[in-house]
């Protein structure tokens, strides 16, 4: 028998062509049906709650699917599908991407990096799972980026 569970998404529809896989044309439901399937190893098929036209985004939008396994069963892997991009590692990148918890200090002072921030983002997630806590408690976005720039960590 399958099992059924139910996804909670937000996302910036720029790069899609709406939620519904299309011939030929990128959408929401096919990024999410591959990664989901990479990330559970099976084969996933998402059922959306609704549609949405191309360039739409989505604060809150649900879906679900079916698998046979049982999730707590398998081993998940924590990733963000939307970042991902080539660069030439003598210029870095400049664009500023990612939720502002987990930014290394040169996205925030809007620096040219590399793909040293990704370990940065791995250590906060890695602090997290073992402390229970955020290692930059603040209030909101500015004294969470003040934090990060210039607070040492309190391990």
């Amino acid at each position: 028998m399958a099992n059924r569970y139910f996804i909670e998404l937000a996302y910036d529809g720029t790069e899609y062509h709406g939620w519904q896989i299309q011939p030929n044309a990128k959408s929401i439901q096919e990024t999410l049906n591959k990664c989901l399937s990479t990330i559970l190893r099976t084969e996933v098929y998402t059922v959306g709650c609704g549609r949405t036209d191309a360039g739409v985004h989505a604060a809150k939008f649900f879906a679900h699917f079916n698998i046979e396994e049982e999730l707590d069963k398998l081993e998940v892997k924590i990733a963000d599908f939307g970042f991902s991009c080539v660069f030439d590692p003598n210029d870095g990148l400049k664009t500023v991407l990612g939720s502002p918890l987990y930014m290394a200090p040169e996205l925030i002072k809007a620096e040219s990096y590399d793909e040293k921030v990704d370990i940065w983002s791995i250590g906060v997630i890695s602090y997290m799972l073992l402390s229970g806590r955020s290692p930059f408690p603040g209030r909101d976005k500015r004294e969470i980026n003040r934090m990060i720039c210039t607070e040492p960590i309190d391990l």
